[in-house]
């Protein structure tokens, strides 16, 4: 179907003649006539009544010419679409994150973007670590939000935005704790356990494809220990959530010792002196060359994030109101 032609058949439609419609389309009435004979034998039946004068549209014709229509203003609207993103008038931006994070830190982010850039729209693909790096990789998505764990590849760019303090959730009712007296939680506050105790008790473990699996990994080698792993999961909310409930623990960002509600209240720990961090931030493939819209969202990212930490986020510290004593 050729659309530039249709508006030979609306023509005829709407002035109910062949030589007055071959006038206003500045076409021979031989050439507008053969060229509905030619398109009436492709469809099979017959568009123009043309017994009766002025000429009238079939049943075929009207359902023909009204479906036409639809596919013309669809091609309109298209066209101009194009056109917009030729001039850049109007981008997409591909943003890769964890499911985890998306309702904290979207929100910190997108709507002073938006109001940067109002004709961007913004795309949002969830994943894990692994899958939005190789996303990433394929030109797939423009900008992830990752922590630095595990080390990106070299052919990825790491933009960092904040440090993030991480915490374990322990099981009350571990069974390397029943001996102790365990206070309440405090909001900002982590008991320190020696990872003595900690390599006692069953670990609840994200699997190898999330950044806090390897994490977990570097903190139990500086540490000396290798806690027995009781189950992997792939849902790194549930890992957490779980680990109260099976007498086991996790390592978890600080922020759930904050927005998260348990069934059980497990304790929230650190084994070091020093709340242990990672580092967060946004990440791009090298080389590429990134469009102002994304390196605008960058730089909203960079000033709205550590402000939402700044107001939102008390600076954690470590008690030592757990009298652990090493046999």
């Amino acid at each position: 179907m050729d659309l530039d032609k249709s508006r030979y058949l609306l023509a005829i439609a709407d002035l109910k003649s062949f030589s007055w419609a071959a006038e206003a389309c500045h076409i021979s009435q031989p050439a507008l006539t053969r060229y509905v004979q030619g398109l009436e034998r492709e469809l099979g039946v017959t568009l123009f009544d043309r017994s009766f004068s002025p000429v009238q549209l079939t049943y075929a014709g009207e359902r023909y010419l009204k479906g036409l229509k639809r596919m013309m203003k669809m091609k309109e609207e298209l066209d101009r679409e194009m056109a917009e993103i030729a001039v850049q008038k109007k981008e997409r931006l591909v943003v890769g994150m964890h499911p985890t994070r998306s309702y904290t830190w979207l929100p910190r982010v997108v709507p002073a973007y938006q109001n940067l850039r109002p004709a961007v729209e913004i795309r949002l693909t969830e994943g894990n670590c692994m899958e939005l790096q190789q996303k990433l990789r394929k030109d797939l998505i423009d900008l992830i939000f990752i922590c630095a764990e595990p080390i990106l590849d070299e052919d990825i760019h790491f933009v960092p935005l904040c440090s993030e303090e991480m915490a374990l959730v322990v099981s009350r009712q571990a069974s390397a704790l029943r001996h102790l007296s365990l206070p309440p939680n405090e909001k900002g506050i982590l008991q320190y356990i020696p990872p003595w105790v900690v390599e006692q008790i069953p670990f609840i473990s994200p699997s190898p494809i999330h950044g806090t699996w390897h994490l977990a990994q570097e903190l139990f080698r500086q540490s000396q220990i290798q806690p027995q792993a009781m189950m992997e999961l792939e849902n790194v909310s549930a890992v957490y959530r779980l680990a109260p409930e099976s007498k086991g623990f996790a390592l978890a960002p600080v922020s759930v010792t904050l927005e998260e509600r348990f069934e059980q209240e497990p304790l929230f720990c650190s084994m070091d002196h020093q709340i242990p961090r990672r580092l967060l931030g946004l990440a791009y493939r090298k080389g590429k060359n990134l469009p102002p819209a994304a390196l605008d969202f960058i730089q909203v990212a960079k000033e709205a994030i550590p402000r939402y930490l700044d107001e939102n986020m008390p600076a954690f510290q470590i008690r030592y109101d757990i009298a652990c004593q090493k046999p």
